[in-house]
Formats: structure tokens, C-alpha cells, sequence
């Protein structure tokens, strides 16, 4: 919803319209397009921008319509992988797959350079720099 008022009776088209909290917006002769983003407001209880940053996801709000609730995602930093709705995403990382520079643990350059397959048993976070190069 929104609130609207005319501050000066006396000029034409100057009433303004702002958006009541936790959506924002506001606008000047008519009405304002009011929008929630969960992962921006601060306030509001059905935001979560906090938790997917503690834990160093990003919160992503698809959907910013006022009725729409619950349904940000916590989505992995890359070179990590995975999301989750409304929820801490469980990141995964194939220590072999991955070709990142911003990957610190990463083998596929180190085996494929040694013409080797590479082989991660146990994805972090579990397991982190417990992959092996094997001759092919």
C-alpha cells in the first residue's frame, strides 16, 4: 500500500504518494510503483540479505512485487556453486573442474599441464585441496 497527500491545495498535480514500509517508492501526481526487493530493505522480516551475506552468498529478490514474499535466493560466490529459495545455499566446489583464477585450491591446470586426469573425492566444503592427479 501506499500513502498520499496533497501538501499544497492550491497547485494542481503536486500531491505525492509514498509506499509504506517495507516496500519503497514514491512519486509525484500519481500513484507511486511501490517495490520490495528482500535482500535491499532493511526491517523486514521476511529479508534475508544478512544471513546470505554471513555467510558469503549473494541474496538475489527475482521478483520485487509487494505480495511477492519469501522467495529471495542465496546463490554461491563464484567459483563456488549452487543457490537455494528462502534458505542458506549448500556451496559446492569441484576442485577439479574448475579453471578459475579465483580459485586458490584448484588442480585441473596443475594435472592437465602433467597430461594427468585430476580427481576430487570429496568437494569442499567438506574437503578442501584433497584432490590427486592420476597418470591416464
Amino acid at each position: 500500500g501506499q500513502r498520499c497527500h496533497e501538501p499544497d491545495v492550491t497547485v494542481m498535480r503536486d500531491w505525492q504518494c509514498v509506499c509504506y514500509a517495507p516496500s519503497v517508492g514514491d512519486a509525484v501526481g500519481e500513484p507511486a510503483a511501490c517495490v520490495l526487493d528482500e535482500c535491499e530493505v532493511a526491517g523486514c522480516h521476511t529479508c534475508e540479505n544478512s544471513l546470505c551475506d554471513r555467510l558469503g552468498q549473494r541474496c538475489v529478490d527475482a521478483n520485487t512485487d509487494v505480495a511477492s514474499r519469501w522467495d529471495w535466493v542465496c546463490q554461491c560466490i563464484s567459483p563456488q556453486k549452487g543457490s537455494a529459495a528462502a534458505a542458506a545455499a549448500a556451496c559446492e566446489l569441484d576442485e577439479c573442474a574448475e579453471t578459475s583464477s579465483r580459485c586458490t585450491t584448484c588442480a585441473f591446470d596443475a594435472c592437465s599441464k602433467r597430461q594427468q586426469d585430476c580427481t576430487d573425492p570429496d568437494p569442499p566444503p567438506a574437503g578442501v585441496r584433497d584432490w590427486g592427479c592420476s597418470c591416464r
